[in-house]
Order: structure tokens, then C-alpha cells, then sequence
């Protein structure tokens, strides 16, 4: 047990200094970093092309994380909801396009879905990926509830692409593209409340 407990305390502490090569976070009011991505439908998808509209962009883990089909079934019921409040919705995985075309096939998702595994734009963002908040994540009551409802109706199981301890992170970018938000998770299942925006 205390050799267990040794390791834990290694790699959270390994962790802590792992996170410097993911970049750095991003801070309120500095312009976003552009980018152009192909999503997993082919379209192109760009800040640039949202200048009309503010943009609600969420980086998730991997395909078949039941923790984020959780927060995408609540992204694609509250889409409406944000759209009439003039945001666009951009979400990032790190599973490939593929990946995720195969395994979003049955649900219609009304929004922009990048496949990301290289991590270009989690780096880009300052999206980190944290061995001890993963593992602090498992003492939480919202990480077991959002794993449970999250896998309830999902037989589609894709193979894992992407770090087991990404951490999840969400933006707000005006229309001039500057960042209003930047909530980065503190565990696996921290996501920015979106009742924080549907006021």
C-alpha cells in the first residue's frame, strides 16, 4: 500500500511538470490563435468564418469517453439554445476524423466536430493533459455521474485515441475574436456550466 501510494505522489508530480510542454493558457481579453481544420464532415472551419458570431469552442478527450458523450448529448440539446444567442459551436476531440464520423454515425450533431490526435490545437490553446488531476478526478461525485449517465444507450465502442488523462477545456470568443472565456477543467469532467451562458 505504501508503495502504491509512492507512485501516486511520483506521478503527480511528474505530472506537474508535464504540463509545461502542452502550452501556455490562454489569458481574457488576448485574441484567440487562428486556425483552419477540416471537420469530419469535410468542411473547412475557421475562426475567421465565424466573425459574425461569438464561438463556444470545447476540447473533449477521445471518442467512446463516456464522461464526454455526457457533455456532447448536453451540447446537442442546448445548441438551439446558444445559437439563438448568436454562438457558434466548435467541438475538438483528439480521436481522428474517422474515428469519429464512424462513431457519431447515429446522432445528429449540429455543430462543427474536429478530429485533432496530433494535439495541434490543444497545444495551441493550452489544453493540458494532467496525470494528477486524472487521478483526483476519481474522488469526485460529477466525474462517476457523468461516467454513468454518459455510457447509459452507447454500444458504440471505438478503440481509445487520445491520452487517458487529457483534461478537458472550454472558450468563449467574441466576435472580434478575442477570448471572454477560457475555463480549463480541473478534473476529466470539469466542463464551463453552460447555465453561466444560457442567463
Amino acid at each position: 500500500m505504501k508503495q502504491r501510494n509512492f507512485y501516486i505522489i511520483i506521478l503527480i508530480a511528474f505530472s506537474g511538470l508535464s504540463n509545461s510542454l502542452y502550452g501556455q493558457k490562454l489569458k481574457v481579453g488576448i485574441s484567440a490563435p487562428q486556425f483552419e481544420a477540416i471537420d469530419i464532415y469535410g468542411n473547412t472551419v475557421s475562426l475567421s468564418s465565424h466573425n459574425k458570431s461569438k464561438i463556444f469552442l470545447a476540447f473533449m478527450r477521445y471518442a467512446g469517453c463516456p464522461i464526454c458523450n455526457f457533455r456532447m448529448h448536453e451540447l446537442i440539446e442546448k445548441s438551439d439554445s446558444l445559437k439563438s444567442l448568436g454562438f457558434d459551436l466548435i467541438v475538438v476531440y483528439e480521436s481522428k476524423s474517422a474515428t469519429l464520423k464512424e462513431y457519431l454515425i447515429e446522432t445528429k450533431v449540429p455543430f462543427s466536430v474536429i478530429g485533432d490526435p496530433k494535439r495541434k490545437l490543444f497545444q495551441k490553446f493550452g489544453v493540458e493533459s494532467s496525470v494528477g488531476k486524472t487521478l483526483k478526478s476519481g474522488f469526485k461525485k460529477q466525474t462517476y455521474t457523468a461516467k454513468r449517465e454518459g455510457s447509459k444507450g452507447n454500444s458504440n465502442k471505438p478503440k481509445r485515441e487520445g491520452k487517458l488523462t487529457s483534461i478537458p477545456a472550454d472558450f468563449i470568443i467574441s466576435k472580434d475574436g478575442r477570448i471572454e472565456i477560457a475555463h480549463y477543467g480541473k478534473s476529466i469532467s470539469d466542463h464551463l456550466p453552460l447555465n453561466q451562458i444560457l442567463k
